[in-house]
């Protein structure tokens, strides 16, 4: 499955937009919207993420990120755009949060969209297997491989790293890294259960993270990328089909409510205990609970519960200068 990816394009891919004001209005060819400033076109851009994963932009950050000089956020804060500089292009960055909550399709549409696009790339692609049981993989059989040669790919063997408590595993998690992350491509075999906090947990995940540093990413990896996964390194061979992130979600929402179980009993569970023998199990809910805020892992992420987005917005245009402008004629 995808878990992340970044992509650019040119920022005259919507500077010849027709985009109307609002998705919901059909408004008069007089009031349709050609972009011209910066808000003008993130508007447009808006639009168009909206109609391709689900969501659109929701907010203006304050700040720039990569070298650009201003970001908006996507959705729940589930990705960014950038613009402003960087050769007149507009950098989206999608996280793991935010394609799992994309609408169903949005790799094909994605593709298309690239493909449409004025100087479209990808600059970063993270593919991602998860093995829940361990069945298949292990951080123990990829360090194996890597001294097997199973991680070259036509010239040296590539550098590995081991991260975590190798000699005596504590239950936290063990990862092992593969290649330099400034390169063009970089592997991590890790245990996502223990990381989330599981001490038994066999689930492990295998990623690697292209980067458009020394390779052009092809825009067929979005729909394809167990193919593109297996092909990154020898080593991954017994990986071909395409993994659905919905259980990948499920899993890490259960990890969440472990923890919280586990942080509540060796904070509370004393008090719990007491407290529910004194007033009642419903009386003491009434009085410990609340409602006010969800915790961050009970947020599942999901197109449909995003934010407004600010194409959404009636957009009002700047006011004219007319004397500036009587002047100027």
């Amino acid at each position: 499955m995808v878990d992340w990816i970044n992509f650019t394009v040119g920022v005259e891919t919507f500077e010849n937009d027709d985009c109307t004001i609002s998705p919901d209005t059909i408004l008069h060819e007089s009031e349709k919207l050609v972009p011209v400033t910066p808000d003008e076109i993130m508007i447009c851009i808006s639009r168009r993420l909206q109609g391709i994963i689900g969501y659109g932009v929701s907010s203006m950050l304050g700040y720039g990120q990569h070298f650009y000089d201003q970001s908006y956020t996507l959705g729940d804060g589930w990705g960014t755009v950038s613009v402003g500089g960087q050769n007149q292009t507009v950098l989206v960055s999608l996280s793991g949060k935010g394609i799992a909550a994309a609408k169903d399709g949005w790799e094909l549409r994605l593709k298309t969209f690239l493909e449409q696009s004025q100087r479209a790339r990808i600059t970063r692609l993270d593919l991602a297997h998860d093995d829940y049981i361990g069945a298949m993989y292990s951080v123990d059989k990829a360090d194996q491989d890597h001294t097997d040669g199973l991680y070259n790919c036509g010239g040296r063997n590539p550098r590995c790293e081991y991260r975590g408590d190798w000699k005596n595993p504590d239950g936290k998690g063990r990862s092992f890294y593969v290649g330099n992350r400034k390169n063009g491509k970089f592997c991590r075999v890790y245990e996502k259960g223990r990381e989330l906090g599981s001490p038994s947990s066999d689930w492990v995940r295998v990623e690697v993270e292209f980067k458009s540093v020394d390779r052009v990413i092809p825009f067929d990896a979005l729909i394809r990328p167990g193919e593109y996964l297996a092909a990154a390194y020898p080593a991954f061979g017994w990986i071909a089909e395409h993994q659905e992130r919905i259980l990948t979600t499920q899993k890490e929402t259960q990890a969440g409510v472990s923890q919280a179980i586990k942080w509540m009993r060796h904070q509370c569970g004393a008090y719990v205990h007491h407290l529910v023998q004194l007033l009642g199990v419903d009386d003491f809910i009434t009085k410990v609970s609340r409602d006010d805020k969800e915790p961050k892992f009970m947020k599942l992420p999901h197109h449909g519960l995003a934010p407004a987005s600010i194409h959404q917005v009636r957009y009002q245009p700047p006011p004219v200068n007319l004397s500036a402008a009587a002047t100027a004629w």
